[in-house]
């Protein structure tokens, strides 16, 4: 038996606003989650800034700068001696020795000015490159922990907007082309990609929740039926005519919402099988 304080007590029973704090609370915590891993990252670990060192931003697995002990980040200062100061002087004095032994003298973050040896590749798989690695011209900007919450709302509110910019054309391949766009995944992808994280790093780990956290912000504030953001809407809809939704309507409002969000995420995850099985990788690559 229900009394008449149970009634008040009840959620729909509460005022709109409550209702509006507790529905959307969920985004909100997504959202400050994602800023304080930003925040953290930027002011441990910094961020790429343009600069005047060519740095690694990338090692493929096995290849000599990955078997010589070579890191993301590390800036190229010089090569056998002669001072590195864009990408092309580097890759003109690596394809100079391909096969010979050259000596990096490389500047790593918290570890000094060291010198590694390494030999080029003569042969190598296409896109690796002679030492298998990627470069481009960046410092690395590190924030004081005053400043780097603030920066890292200013990253998150920037990262939301790429990302709610580009649901649009990934809608509108699904409804027109039939076809999960490459970089959408669902909970197969998002498990691969994580052990993919893993292997590289915490901080690597720590970057791709922050994103997801984002997602998951963005994806839950739309106005959706059976997600926060169609609550929300209902609830704006009640505080803006005064009155209430017809419950019945929008309970089919949201199981109908459900069904429609079940069968795309049953799609999406049917591709990220298909593209498992086939080797095929879930991001695009650049």
């Amino acid at each position: 038996i229900t009394n008449h304080k149970d009634i008040n007590r009840a959620f729909f029973s509460r005022p709109v606003w409550q209702r509006a704090l507790v529905v959307g609370a969920g985004v909100v915590m997504n959202f400050l989650l994602a800023v304080v891993i930003i925040s953290i990252l930027f002011s441990l670990v910094g961020v790429q800034v343009p600069g005047n060192k060519v740095r690694i931003n990338e090692i493929v697995k096995g290849s000599p700068a990955d078997i010589v002990g070579l890191k993301v980040y590390d800036a190229i200062n010089t090569v056998n001696g002669i001072s590195i100061t864009n990408t092309s002087e580097l890759l003109a004095i690596t394809k100079k020795n391909l096969g010979e032994k050259i000596e990096l003298k490389i500047e790593r973050q918290n570890s000094g000015v060291k010198t590694i040896g390494i030999t080029p590749r003569k042969n190598y798989p296409k896109g690796e490159g002679p030492m298998g690695i990627g470069i481009s011209k960046y410092d690395i900007k590190k924030y004081p922990l005053y400043q780097a919450p603030f920066v890292g709302i200013l990253e998150a509110f920037k990262y939301s907007w790429l990302i709610l910019s580009g649901l649009g054309g990934v809608v509108s391949q699904l409804i027109l082309h039939a076809q999960v766009p490459k970089g959408v995944a669902g909970p197969v992808g998002i498990a691969q990609l994580t052990g993919q994280f893993v292997a590289v790093g915490p901080l690597a780990v720590l970057s791709f929740v922050s994103l997801l956290s984002l997602n998951l912000a963005i994806l839950n504030i739309l106005p959706i039926p059976a997600l926060d953001g169609g609550r929300l809407f209902f609830i704006l809809i009640e505080a803006v005519t005064g009155r209430k939704v017809s419950t019945r309507f929008e309970s089919y409002a949201h199981a109908i919402g459900m069904v429609l969000l079940l069968a795309l995420i049953a799609v999406i995850t049917l591709s990220d099988i298909i593209r498992f099985i086939s080797g095929q990788p879930i991001l695009p690559k650049p």
